[in-house]
């Protein structure tokens, strides 16, 4: 949880995408069906809970500022693809975290030799991009059925694997509601996930046209049935 509470998101925003975008909570972007804006209220930026965090758990800071706890450093190690996108938001976030003691180790490598890390299960975050306008994209991030794939997290818990199958299992609008708010939070709370933020597509229309809608990444729009 202290890495929650550490990461500048706001920061992050301004810095990499010049305030463009939009600070995230959930693992749901805003516009997604059953996104829980509960867990807006779950966390915030506090540097210094993320210390107190850290002190609870035993992590005292040694030499070079960096925590250490039983005579090992806190070092996570960062595999990213060298794009300068990835690179300019993990600066932001090793630099968060920095100031809280936690040594993080970002690694710029070319495509192949960044998959063959996450294969090899070599690193302690992993970045990734999702977007979707349904929640059942959850499921693709974190059901235990997953691990060899994009639940990257290696989460495995049978209660929300439950209620991920529950969820693509039923047509009924509130109880799928329930089901993903109950979800949301409860990654939140393990921290299987760190959002960072919801990132803002601006599509100019005509007031007059109808009929448009997003593609199932919520990335484009389709233009298959419109009427001006």
């Amino acid at each position: 949880m202290a890495i929650e509470y550490a990461i500048d998101r706001d920061g992050l925003n301004q810095s990499v995408y010049h305030g463009t975008n939009k600070v995230a909570w959930s693992p749901l972007m805003r516009p997604t069906f059953a996104y829980d804006a509960n867990t807006e209220k779950m966390y915030s930026y506090s540097p210094d809970k993320a210390r107190a965090t850290l002190e609870a758990a035993g992590w005292k800071v040694g030499s070079g500022g960096v925590r250490e706890k039983n005579g090992e450093k806190l070092t996570i190690a960062w595999p990213i693809i060298g794009r300068p996108a990835d690179t300019a938001i993990a600066q932001s976030v090793q630099a968060s975290l920095q100031a809280v003691g936690m040594d993080v180790q970002v690694t710029p490598l070319e495509r192949a030799a960044y998959y063959d890390l996450i294969r090899a299960n070599r690193y302690h975050f992993n970045l990734m991009w999702f977007s979707s306008s349904d929640p059942d994209v959850l499921r693709t991030l974190f059901h235990s059925s997953n691990i060899t794939a994009f639940n990257r997290a290696k989460y495995q818990v049978p209660e929300v694997d439950k209620m991920l199958d529950d969820a693509v299992a039923t047509s009924v609008p509130a109880t799928r509601i329930q089901l993903y708010a109950s979800i949301q939070e409860r990654l939140l709370r393990d921290a299987a996930v760190v959002p960072l933020v919801d990132t803002i597509t601006h599509d100019a229309k005509r007031t007059t046209l109808r009929g448009e809608h997003l593609d199932a990444l919520a990335t484009t729009v389709w233009f298959y049935d419109t009427q001006v």
